[in-house]
């Protein structure tokens, strides 16, 4: 059994002792703590005189003193006192009645064991110095189990106050641009290329099977090619008009499969609301931007079908064409990439998006790329320059 004589400011300055791994840091099994009176005296006296934190530490080991010594409760680790020192023992020369570590260190001298089976343990070395020319076993305490520092509620005022009027007399806007997802990279997920020729050629065979070419019984008969359901030429124009019509509604949903929006936003994570503030944005000259200026709606003619109505009631009453518009991407037609935006007056901790219209980027063959940005802001005194980055994933 090894017992520790632990100074006050162990109890005081470090974390609560029976949360301490003693067996760990000296090495040891069975051991049992001594406070001396000497430790008890001072620990109250912290604990009427004090302010603050070390009053509060003092308190809650006062109170475990007084459930260990008083009302005989049971701790995590074993806890003993002790006498204290003999008169006899402060010779005024090598021990003084009035050094508090001269009482601790008496008590563990006069203490009923073995000096090899006491450990002095402080963070102070004279007493240490003390215990070690006494014979005495002894530890230093590291600051593994230091307590951290700790504000006071009046100290924590102070510096809250500190913060504010610091923050009040520095307020400035700081502006940024960034993606809609509040980050300085998109990542883009790279689509497969589509085959539009291959999703068209079948249904255009389903059409060729279902409409089979049909010629007159007598081919030079005027009458027998109005009355017949319907001429190959008719079939021939109805693929044709089909085909195209098929190939542009194949074309603009691959279309919508290749090409991502970019989205940019404007904000403000300073503390001061900006001013009148003029934005450039500038994309490589190598990289197409697009917009929805830059998809064109189509008319697609979308004949009768063959046998929906014979040569002759079309040459009396007219075509019976329909019409269709479908949503063609000029992949020729891209826009400037530079953008310019003029914005007045954004709030600190808000967000705006920065209306360029929707911008796209066709993800199927466009490489990785920057944006440059600049923001001239008419509250700072130089501009604020930015990085973009998209980043497409195969």
């Amino acid at each position: 059994m090894k017992y520790l004589f632990l100074d006050t400011n162990v109890f005081i300055h470090y974390i609560d002792f029976e949360e301490i791994s003693w067996r760990e840091m000296l090495g040891i099994e069975e051991f049992c703590i001594v406070i001396t009176p000497k430790v008890i005296e001072e620990i109250d006296k912290i604990k009427d005189f004090e302010k603050g934190k070390k009053q509060r530490k003092a308190k809650t080991i006062s109170s475990k003193i007084a459930d260990v010594f008083l009302d005989e409760k049971k701790l995590k680790v074993d806890v003993k006192t002790c006498e204290p020192p003999a008169d006899n023992l402060f010779d005024g020369v090598k021990f003084q009645r009035d050094i508090s570590d001269d009482s601790v260190l008496l008590a563990a001298l006069q203490f009923g064991c073995e000096n090899d089976d006491k450990i002095v343990i402080a963070a102070d070395n004279s007493i240490l110095i003390k215990a070690k020319a006494n014979g005495v076993r002894y530890h230093k305490m590291t600051d593994e189990y230091l307590l951290k520092e700790e504000l006071s509620e009046g100290e924590k005022k102070v510096k809250s106050l500190t913060e504010r009027i610091a923050m009040h007399e520095n307020r400035m806007p700081k502006p940024k641009i960034l993606f809609d997802n509040r980050d300085t990279i998109l990542r883009i997920k790279r689509p497969e290329k589509i085959d539009v020729n291959a999703l068209v050629l079948p249904k255009i065979n389903e059409l060729i099977k279902k409409y089979p070419k049909k010629t007159p019984n007598n081919p030079y008969s005027s009458i027998s090619q109005f009355t017949i359901p319907y001429t190959s030429e008719k079939v021939d124009y109805y693929i044709k008009k089909m085909q195209e019509f098929y190939h542009a509604e194949e074309s603009n949903k691959a279309y919508q499969t290749y090409m991502k929006p970019i989205n940019l936003i404007l904000t403000n994570e300073g503390t001061a609301q900006t001013g009148d503030i003029f934005v450039f944005v500038n994309l490589p000259n190598s990289v197409n931007l697009y917009n929805e200026d830059c998809i064109e709606d189509k008319k697609f003619e979308i004949p009768s079908k063959p046998g929906e109505f014979t040569p002759l009631s079309e040459a009396l009453y007219g075509s019976a064409s329909k019409w269709k518009d479908v949503k063609i991407w000029d992949a020729n037609n891209s826009i400037e990439s530079e953008l310019k935006l003029k914005k007045t007056g954004i709030n600190h901790g808000l967000s705006i998006r920065l209306d360029f219209g929707q911008l796209y980027v066709n993800a199927l063959d466009c490489p990785n790329f920057s944006i440059e940005y600049t923001i001239h802001d008419s509250k700072l005194i130089e501009p604020v320059t930015g990085t973009l980055s998209v980043v497409f994933e195969d």
